[in-house]
């Protein structure tokens, strides 16, 4: 994978608020995300992380990255030469961006220093890597369709068929659990598992689903009991998430998901649909169409 491809990949991780190249203990090129809405709360970041530069110890490049609270965030710094440092600013402590994902991204960074200059130099002034999306005919395709007041028959038959009642449990459990162990047979159970935790909402219809290490999804709540329709949306925004942490890892995994996932019952209950953008058969206009919605647009 490229390290624009790296970049974009970790830039959609929806903790992820930040990153900066650092040069001699300066943040030389800097990009916040626009959940970030306030101007003055990003001008008071930035004078917080020149402050925790400067008076931070230059870190050896095999050292272990720092890691520290500021404001309401939360802050991991790595060493990629004796010059400089990658930052990245995260919604709260996370095990799984320290340690994997970030690091991820510090190796490919390492591999070349002045491309990894250049690209955080467009990232900080242009923001164009992030539109360099892998979706750009299909949201060609959609934009003319809305244009022409064209509409997808299929979805709106996906949406009259599965928001409009409830679920068992038992049939979205199935679903849920057919999905994980399809990701973990990529990721790994530790992994899959963490990305689910990662992923999941605060929203009280999702409260009683609880994930084990093997990454099995279970449901403390009676098993007669069902999910009603805003439920049903709740569990559809949780495994968009969760796959779009996965896909950063895997780029490739809505085909193999395509070729290789689980059956069209199941896709219907948690609103998998990878058609559509595969194969060009027609558009998807809503989030919640399907789970690879906001990746591929």
């Amino acid at each position: 994978m490229h390290l624009d491809s790296y970049l974009r990949s970790y830039l959609e991780i929806p903790v992820v608020l930040g990153v900066a190249l650092c040069q001699d203990k300066k943040p030389k090129y800097l990009f916040l995300d626009n959940q970030l809405n306030s101007c003055s709360e990003k001008i008071r970041l930035m004078g917080r992380l020149k402050e925790i530069l400067l008076t931070t110890d230059k870190i050896s490049v095999d050292g272990d990255p720092v890691e520290m609270p500021i404001s309401n965030y939360y802050l991991y710094l790595y060493p990629l030469d004796e010059k400089h440092d990658f930052l990245t600013l995260v919604l709260h402590e996370n095990n799984v961006i320290k340690s994997f994902r970030a690091k991820q991204l510090q190796r490919k960074l390492r591999e070349d220093i002045a491309l990894s200059l250049q690209y955080f130099q467009e990232l900080s002034t242009k923001r164009s890597i992030l539109g360099q999306h892998v979706g750009t005919e299909t949201r060609e395709r959609i934009a003319s369709d809305k244009s022409n007041g064209k509409s997808n028959g299929k979805s709106n038959e996906r949406d009259s068929d599965f928001t409009q009642e409830n679920l068992s449990i038992d049939e979205v459990l199935t679903a849920l659990n057919d999905l994980s162990r399809f990701v973990a047979r990529y990721l790994g159970t530790k992994i899959t598992s963490n990305y689910w935790n990662l992923a999941k909402p605060e929203d009280k219809y999702l409260s009683s689903f609880t994930i084990r290490y093997s990454a099995e999804i279970s449901y403390s709540g009676q098993p007669s009991d069902s999910i009603n329709p805003l439920g049903i949306l709740a569990l559809r925004k949780w495994t968009q998430s969760f796959m779009k942490l996965c896909y950063g890892v895997v780029n490739d995994m809505p085909e193999r998901f395509e070729k290789e996932g689980i059956n069209e019952k199941y896709r219907k209950i948690i609103s998998i649909y990878t058609s559509d953008y595969l194969h060009g058969e027609g558009a998807v206009t809503g989030q919640e169409e399907s789970l690879f919605g906001d990746l591929l647009i």
